[in-house]
């Protein structure tokens, strides 16, 4: 009895894998007829062998290699060499690698320049007419240059600023006690009341004992008859051009006005030196000249003219 694969193998099957087995990889087109027929025929690979002479494919040609000028250049002499093909796959990586990196350094400096060229350029001008006057348009990039001008003028008054409260001054002082003791300190225009006052009587303790047991709190500095607080500096005076009822808060040198003083029309400059009196004596002496002319200051109060003697 005939088993499965018997009863149901058929011809067909055994040619196709003839077939199969005899055109495996890449054949050409009249081995690929010949084994067609040859199939149909019934002829079997042996019989194909012994008839037909199988002609051996012809191995390529090895590729010569031009070699380098400064390779072998040895006389005429000396015959042309072929190197290796582990040689020539090193030389041409290398001669690869070189013109890689030539590339790569002319693709920068290229771009380099490109962009120098680019940045120089406003592309935003593309498609205007510049010579139309757009000031009133709104426009980002001129508000952002004119908040740049801002923060630097900004900047540079900031500095100027600082730089003046640096400055150093002379502050001629006279302290009152019913007769007039002229001195001078020197001290930084950012320098308060409060702190020159403190001066005042480290520079008065040694001739007037009382000081030694005083604080600056206890005096008082009085200046073209206005009560100056303790917390002002002489640069903020001297910024706003303060005035006082008898002259200018913002001159501290005592000197004379070289107009003529006869003139009550025109404002006089002369400058006084300023009190430094104890608190305690003008609780005392306030109801009395020159003490009971003395106000609080004010800021504007006394900026508009005001006469030579004062009222």
């Amino acid at each position: 009895m005939k088993s499965i694969e018997e009863m149901f193998y058929s011809r067909s099957t055994e040619d196709e894998e003839q077939f199969r087995s005899r055109t495996m990889g890449l054949v050409s087109m009249e081995t690929y007829k010949r084994h067609i027929s040859d199939i149909r025929r019934g002829i079997k690979p042996e019989n194909v062998s012994k008839k037909t002479k199988i002609i051996p494919e012809s191995k390529p040609k090895k590729m010569k290699y031009n070699t380098l000028s400064f390779e072998f250049n040895q006389g005429d002499d000396v015959p042309d060499q072929i190197p290796d093909k582990e040689d020539q796959s090193e030389t041409i990586s290398n001669e690869i690698t070189l013109t890689t990196i030539k590339d790569s350094l002319s693709g920068e400096n290229k771009s380099t320049e490109s962009l120098e060229k680019h940045s120089e350029f406003d592309f935003s001008t593309i498609g205007k007419d510049t010579s139309i006057d757009t000031s009133f348009l709104p426009d980002k990039k001129r508000e952002l240059e004119e908040a740049k001008a801002r923060e630097k003028l900004k900047q540079e008054e900031f500095e100027k600023e600082e730089k003046l409260k640096q400055e150093i001054i002379e502050v001629v002082f006279s302290y009152w006690d019913g007769s007039g003791h002229r001195r001078s300190v020197h001290v930084p225009r950012n320098t308060t009341i409060g702190e020159f006052l403190e001066k005042c009587r480290i520079k008065l303790k040694s001739e007037f004992k009382e000081f030694s047991r005083l604080s600056s709190a206890s005096l008082m500095y009085i200046k073209e008859d206005v009560i100056l607080p303790h917390t002002i500096t002489f640069h903020e005076l001297i910024k706003t051009k303060a005035r006082g009822k008898s002259g200018p808060l913002f001159h501290f040198n005592v000197f004379d006005d070289i107009r003529e003083k006869s003139d009550v029309r025109k404002e006089t400059t002369e400058s006084h030196a300023g009190k430094v009196v104890k608190r305690q004596w003008y609780e005392k002496n306030k109801h009395v000249f020159p003490a009971y002319r003395w106000e609080n200051y004010v800021p504007g109060k006394f900026n508009k003219p005001y006469s030579m003697k004062g009222d």
